[in-house]
């Protein structure tokens, strides 16, 4: 059976120079849980990586100015602002949610 996805609008701001990096590096963004190590937490932490999701089926797909974004209705909250950015120097760029 598959799960109902839940529907609702996500507030994203991606800076101009994730955008650049984004567009460069095939124009697809995944925003989902953030992988974690260690045993001892509660938090659920959101990242973002270049690329589509492994199992796109309950993803949800936005597109902003010829970028496609992925994003989980399961880990996002409707009612929060993400603000993306990137950080980094050279090869070592990260995508950092706020």
């Amino acid at each position: 059976m598959k799960p109902i996805i839940p529907v609702f609008d996500i507030q994203i701001e991606l800076t101009e120079r994730l955008k650049e990096y984004i567009k460069n590096n095939g124009g697809i963004l995944t925003i989902a849980e953030a992988p974690q190590t260690g045993c001892c937490t509660n938090f659920l932490f959101v990242g973002a990586q270049l690329g589509k999701p492994k199992e796109e089926g309950y993803y949800r797909v936005l597109e902003e100015e010829g970028i496609q974004i992925y994003w989980d209705p399961f880990i996002l909250k409707k009612d929060k602002k993400y603000e993306l950015d990137l950080e980094g120097l050279f090869k070592w760029k990260t995508i950092v949610v706020h």
